[in-house]
């Protein structure tokens, strides 16, 4: 693996986890609440005290980065290190992550002294809370979301489920694994400083070749208006296919298509913070994933699935889209 891919993707393994124990500390769900782009798009202290422990993490690692995050918490580049190290069977080899450093349950990457100035700017996503609606509820399926993009597009991304002892990572041709937080001795070697993907399971998603038999999963935007057109394009799709899943978190529905969960995914997510990470897992796990560009944001616009029911269900959303 390239050197600098290794490196960054132990550090945004190392920033999701740090904001997932972030909200797990919160003392309060309800506390700063406030709405965005319509009264039920609610953002709270926790997405902000998460997402300034998340751009911390990235802005120390990689000053000369951009970081583009949900809240607003973040800015442009400031100057730069370049990572390295790499192994065989792992995501980093001396660049890696140490364990023992940031207290989030997986180490702060290692400090190096010999990185030399980043050439080219690369842009993280962060969405420090995907699923804010489910935490305010109590409802316990939120994740936090770190995704990097570089002049090749989609490259790494972690996404840490704030209440299931799971963190999903992968890279751009490399593969995307499944790892247990709690288990951090099988998977990281602290001598190394490396993320050993022998300990990892690796996800693939599910061998699924009939639309009919297919679990899929969906999300509805936040203005009413959208939402009721959304409620007629699922009534175009839920007969054919074998059952619905609305769960709540845009980010945890791709993993879970990654991860052979559901067999496919179609929601009108439109920041990259929700959906570049699962992206990237779907592709290397096996699956595709198609992004379209409607002109009303009330329709899809990613769409991912297994591959040999990805046309279908192309051509059925299609069909719902028209009918709607």
């Amino acid at each position: 693996m390239d050197d600098a891919l290794a490196y960054a993707l132990t550090v945004a393994a190392h920033a999701a986890l740090t904001g997932a124990k972030v909200l797990r500390g919160q003392r309060s769900r309800a506390a700063g609440l406030s709405t965005k782009s319509s009264p039920t798009d609610i953002v709270l202290d926790a997405d902000r005290a998460s997402e300034a422990a998340v751009v911390e993490i990235l802005r120390r690692e990689f000053p000369n980065d951009e970081i583009v995050a949900e809240e607003g918490g973040a800015g442009g580049p400031r100057g730069a290190r370049e990572p390295g190290g790499a192994a065989n069977g792992r995501l980093a080899g001396e660049a890696g992550v140490k364990r023992g450093e940031g207290g989030a349950g997986v180490g702060a990457p290692a400090e190096r002294s010999d990185s030399p100035a980043r050439g080219k700017t690369k842009k993280w996503f962060v969405d420090p809370l995907d699923g804010t609606v489910n935490y305010f509820y109590g409802i316990p399926h939120s994740a936090v979301t770190v995704a990097l993009e570089d002049e090749h597009g989609p490259a790494c991304g972690a996404i840490a489920d704030i209440w299931r002892d799971e963190i999903f990572i992968g890279a751009r041709g490399e593969g995307a694994w499944l790892a247990r937080p709690s288990r951090l001795d099988e998977w990281l070697d602290p001598q190394a400083h490396a993320i050993l993907t022998d300990s990892l399971t690796r996800l693939a998603v599910r061998d699924q070749r009939e639309l009919a038999g297919a679990l899929v999963a969906t999300g509805f935007g936040y203005v009413a208006k959208q939402r009721d057109v959304q409620a007629r394009i699922v009534a175009g799709v839920l007969g054919q296919v074998r059952d619905l899943r609305r769960l709540g978190s845009a980010s945890l529905d791709l993993a879970y298509v990654a991860a052979g969960r559901v067999d496919a995914y179609f929601e009108s997510v439109d920041k990259p913070w929700d959906w570049v990470a699962g992206a990237i897992f779907v592709r290397e796990a096996g699956g595709r994933v198609t992004e379209l560009t409607p002109n009303d944001p009330a329709h899809p616009r990613i769409v991912a699935s297994a591959p040999a029911i990805h046309d279908a269900l192309l051509e059925l959303l299609a069909r719902a889209v028209k009918a709607a």
